[in-house]
């Protein structure tokens, strides 16, 4: 959704000319660069979830 919902506001911005603002920034987006970021919130949100789970002792308590 965030892929799609960004190629969509790139395409508007360029359909309308819209260099300045938010849309003016989306714009300007490298999907090389999101691409990057999506991987880095992926990676962090695993490693929250694995100590969370560790130091939560969630599957002694419902194991």
């Amino acid at each position: 959704l965030l892929i799609g919902g960004v190629e969509i506001m790139q395409l508007l911005g360029e359909k309308w000319h819209w260099k300045t603002g938010f849309l003016g920034w989306v714009t300007q987006l490298d999907f090389g660069w999101l691409g990057y970021a999506l991987v880095v919130v992926l990676i962090l949100s695993w490693i929250i979830a694995m100590v969370v789970w560790k130091v939560g002792r969630f599957e002694e308590r419902w194991g």
